[in-house]
């Protein structure tokens, strides 16, 4: 016997289930609901990654500019300062709600390479649709490395010891000042090397004239000049451009390259005179050459040992020609022990270009003692000799056209120009008053732009002598009129600020990684 009713539920079964999956909108509402949770999971994910991206991203460039700004000032006091202050500047508190642990950093010396500098740090990202999935929160990390390396360098100091260097100023003396402030920019340079094949500094202190012989501070007088063993070098015949007459040698001496006119005399300190004759004829002018200079007849210098006393100065424009008129007074006595108003030789000599930070520190520590007056382009012109690879002073780096070079003066003065009895350009410009000043000025600058003209850096500094006109002087010796080239140090305070500065400047980084 056949069940309707059986058959009939079947039937209904059927055509209810033809109908649902007939019915599209209910399917569709059934997709969405199976799918819903795990697409809203990974939008939340991808929001938060996104999040975590930019976080990562943001840190990478804050420890890029820390390591850049650390690199700089690797070896001062500023160091973990700085590298804090430009992470911190361009990492905001809080940013996109991330928590932040560092910066960290270090330094270390890398043999052939310079100075690795290493910054990192951590961030903390929270979550807010991970943390469904179990993670409260995202943690990223950036690294950078910055390589200071130093390009091929020759940098020489040239260091103001006039008497007004001794004076006192803001609880120090000018002269111990200007040597911690040095000292600090010779160890910006070197950094943590004792040496550095890259690197060379040299020192040229002065007054009213420029000790041409080699620093013997402190040292045996047997490694000093010896009258004794001066000799004659012969050369091609030539007109002394002094006296006028010819002649066909020069005078060599112990402890210095630079060749002389005259025989120096037994009490000859180490001063010579500028290639300089007068303030109106300057056919015979050589001052502004590096060398020996043959058809101008200077083939050597001029030591200052004539006779020049007070009583001189207004006969003769000071050109020590043995004029003397005391009594008892031999014709070529030391002019050293004979003029009462002479600028005094520096018992410092010159420290030639060398690759040796203990060297060079110990030469700047034995500057004491500054006496007499101020003559820059003295100073300056001896610098630029000391820096360059031209005879008398060949220690500098050689020109190649396939290895970076930067060469770089950096001259620290405390005063104004002033000319003075006996000084390297034998008081040509009548004494210590404005016009001598201007005319010393013109000299500087003249000089400086033709030590530009080379493609060197001068860097001016302008120590605790607020004057406008010596200011206005030193802009134009500089390669720059503002910072880092020429700058004002108002005290000895920020002095040190002002050798970092002229470090920094002097520094070479790139990013290594």
């Amino acid at each position: 016997m056949h069940d309707h009713k059986s058959t009939d539920r079947r039937r209904g079964s059927l055509t209810l289930i033809q109908r649902f999956l007939q019915d599209r909108r209910g399917s569709l509402y059934t997709f969405a609901a199976v799918i819903a949770l795990p697409l809203t999971g990974f939008l939340g994910i991808s929001a938060d990654a996104a999040r975590a991206y930019l976080v990562k991203a943001r840190l990478s460039t804050s420890v890029d500019a820390a390591a850049l700004a650390g690199g700089k000032v690797a070896f001062t006091n500023n160091y973990g300062a700085d590298i804090s202050k430009y992470f911190n500047s361009n990492f905001p508190p809080q940013f996109l709600g991330a928590t932040v642990t560092g910066p960290t950093y270090s330094k270390t010396s890398v043999a052939g390479q310079g100075t690795l500098i290493k910054v990192s740090a951590t961030a903390v990202v929270p979550t807010a649709f991970m943390h469904l999935f179990g993670f409260d929160t995202v943690t990223v990390s950036a690294e950078s490395e910055v390589t200071r390396q130093n390009s091929a360098m020759d940098v020489v100091l040239s260091i103001d010891m006039s008497g007004s260097m001794d004076s006192w100023n803001g609880g120090k003396k000018k002269i111990d000042a200007a040597r911690d402030a040095a000292k600090s920019l010779v160890d910006i340079l070197y950094g943590d090397d004792e040496t550095n094949e890259h690197l060379k500094i040299g020192l040229v202190p002065w007054n009213g004239n420029v000790n041409v012989m080699l620093d013997t501070t402190n040292a045996s007088p047997l490694a000093g000049y010896i009258p004794s063993k001066t000799k004659k070098k012969f050369v091609s015949s030539f007109k002394n451009p002094n006296t006028g007459d010819w002649q066909n040698y020069v005078w060599e001496i112990t402890n210095s390259p630079v060749l002389f006119l005259d025989q120096p005399g037994p009490s000859w300190k180490g001063c010579v005179y500028a290639r300089y004759l007068n303030d109106y004829d300057t056919t015979n002018d050589a001052d502004g050459d590096l060398g020996y200079v043959d058809d101008k007849g200077w083939k050597g210098w001029e030591p200052r040992i004539k006779l020049l006393s007070s009583d001189d100065d207004d006969d003769d424009k000071g050109k020590g020609k043995g004029k003397g008129k005391k009594k008892g007074k031999k014709k070529d006595e030391d002019e050293e022990t004979s003029c009462k108003n002479c600028t005094p030789c520096l018992n410092h000599g010159i420290t030639p270009l060398n690759q040796s930070k203990a060297l060079i520190k110990n030469a700047i520590g034995k500057l004491k003692n500054p006496e007499g007056n101020t003559d820059i382009p003295q100073g300056l012109s001896w610098a630029w000799r000391v820096l360059m690879n031209t005879a008398p002073f060949t220690e500098g780096t050689a020109d190649d056209p396939n290895k970076p070079l930067v060469r770089a003066i950096v001259l620290l003065t405390d005063g104004a120009n002033c000319a003075a009895t006996g000084d390297g350009y034998k008081s040509v410009w009548g004494g210590c008053y404005w016009y001598s000043t201007q005319k010393m000025d013109e000299r500087a600058i003249l000089i400086a732009d033709k030590i530009k003209k080379q493609g060197i850096l001068i860097y001016t500094i302008q120590f605790g002598f607020n004057d406008q006109d010596a200011a206005s002087a030193l802009k134009k010796i500089a390669s720059g009129t503002g910072s880092p080239y020429y700058q004002y140090a108002p005290n000895a305070s920020t002095l040190k600020a002002v050798f970092e500065t002229i470090g920094t400047s002097l520094s070479d980084l790139r990013i290594s990684k």
